[in-house]
């Protein structure tokens, strides 16, 4: 890392009293700096994700919270439309438990969605019944 950069990041991570507080900096989608007070433990997340220009659309809800480690949603692109907020899971990764044949109670084991305040369960049962539904539609009809 360049030593102006890390001059500079130094300077933001500085908690400072008399009215600092956290913020970003984003623009056209890019993340163009932030400045952590308090709790700076996701310095070093954020810093790779500023230096390799990562799109901030994905850090935007994380970048300002106390995580250490960058949140799944960061380490991973074009996920799609998040359908369960509190675990994190998207729709696409919802849909491939659900055509490899997994019920609401398997999805719910494996990738958790739906246990913790439970507002995404309308979504998941109309997930997995739009699913069977094309399944039997794909069913050939029997001739006489």
């Amino acid at each position: 890392m360049p030593r102006s950069i890390c001059r500079a990041l130094r300077a933001c991570l500085t908690t400072t009293h008399g009215g600092a507080f956290p913020s970003s900096s984003v623009a056209e989608g890019s993340l163009l700096g932030f400045r952590l007070s308090g709790d700076v433990s996701a310095a070093g997340w954020l810093s790779e994700a500023l230096l390799d220009a990562r799109p901030a659309d994905a850090l935007r809800r994380w970048m300002l919270g106390p995580f250490a480690t960058p949140p799944l949603a960061t380490a991973t692109r074009g996920r799609g439309r998040i359908v369960c907020s509190c675990v994190d899971v998207a729709e696409s990764e919802i849909a491939t438990r659900i055509a490899a044949g997994a019920s609401l109670e398997e999805l719910q084991a494996e990738l958790r969605c739906g246990t913790t305040c439970g507002s995404c369960l309308p979504e998941l049962r109309r997930m997995a019944s739009e699913s069977s539904r094309k399944a039997v539609d794909a069913q050939p009809c029997a001739t006489p």
